[in-house]
């Protein structure tokens, strides 16, 4: 699929698998790609090593249940002031989680989001995990 950054230039991910699996692996690689974050790159490698050190898997699966509809919105259908959003957040909670892995002055825009986005993935992925049993 070919998305189109907030600066205009363009870049294409890719898709793998099939099912849920796949559907996890496309909203990951939409994010890296539309906000030119490599795989292995610097946002990617902290977004990586704080979700491995302190969130869940109901964390992620909440995370993919929010935000894949809005991926698609931003992206795939380029409503922009969705897909801004979407980065401003991104931009945001990477400078927190950065300064807060290192013990610097966290960010505090990023620290707002985080403190409500986060529990909610938890709870939104609590929720479908108990729901599909």
């Amino acid at each position: 699929t070919t998305h189109t950054r907030s600066d205009g230039s363009t870049v294409t991910t890719q898709h793998f698998g099939d099912g849920d699996q796949a559907a996890a692996k496309i909203v990951c690689t939409a994010m890296n790609e539309a906000y030119g974050w490599k795989a292995g790159g610097f946002r990617n490698l902290i977004w990586l090593k704080y979700a491995k050190d302190n969130l869940t898997p109901h964390h992620e699966v909440g995370y993919h249940a929010m935000f894949r509809p809005l991926i698609k919105l931003g992206y795939d259908k380029n409503i922009k002031p969705i897909r801004s959003i979407l980065e401003h957040i991104a931009r945001h909670r990477s400078v927190d989680l950065r300064a807060e892995m290192r013990g610097k002055n966290r960010d505090p825009l990023g620290r707002a989001y985080r403190s409500i986005l986060e529990p909610l993935c938890f709870a939104v992925g609590w929720l479908k995990q108990k729901k599909e049993g």
